[in-house]
């Protein structure tokens, strides 16, 4: 047994993030030899999605969560968002498991950074709620490939980084390897 197989049964057993395989070896295999991974930043309801049972969406952001687990994507979120999800998943499911999904979160998943910079620039776009804004910043720095979310105002926006549900980027993925 290879340690992926231990974390893919980790990933289907335990608590929150556990099930999408967050650990060490989960993001950081070895692809030598494959197709580029796609980059996909990932939007803050996305993520929420994930973390959050009975959220709508839940199904498809986990499984976009699995696909950076497995190594098939590079799954980034925006600095700017973690402390927002530590306290959406703390209200929702206590401090204990807030915690532990940040931690994991850290391992599953690359950090963009957002300094003084990237707010300027996110300022600077028309788009009318910051944080969207900051997203399409961050995806732009990352040369991510898509963005995954939710928001009609990112899913609408005239950028050069394509954005999509994390249904349709399922979908893509799901495509691409058949």
């Amino acid at each position: 047994m290879g340690k992926w197989d231990g974390k893919r049964r980790c990933a289907q057993s335990c608590g929150i993030f556990n099930r999408v395989g967050a650990g060490r070896y989960g993001s950081r295999r070895n692809n030598k030899g494959a197709n580029k991974k796609l980059k996909v930043v990932l939007d803050i309801d996305v993520v929420l999605d994930a973390l959050i049972d009975k959220r709508p969406g839940g199904e498809a952001a986990r499984k976009l969560l699995l696909a950076a687990a497995s190594g098939r994507i590079t799954g980034v979120v925006c600095a700017h968002q973690i402390a927002i999800i530590y306290l959406v998943v703390k209200k929702a499911m206590g401090a204990g498991t807030a915690q532990k999904a940040i931690v994991n979160m850290l391992r599953l998943l690359s950090i963009s950074k957002v300094d003084s910079t990237a707010c300027k620039n996110a300022a600077a776009l028309p788009v009318a709620e910051f944080d969207k804004a900051l997203v399409l910043i961050c995806a732009q720095h990352e040369t991510a490939d898509y963005i995954a979310a939710k928001a009609a105002e990112l899913l609408e926006a005239k950028v050069s980084i394509k954005t999509m549900t994390p249904e349709a980027i399922i979908q893509a993925l799901a495509s691409s390897s058949s």
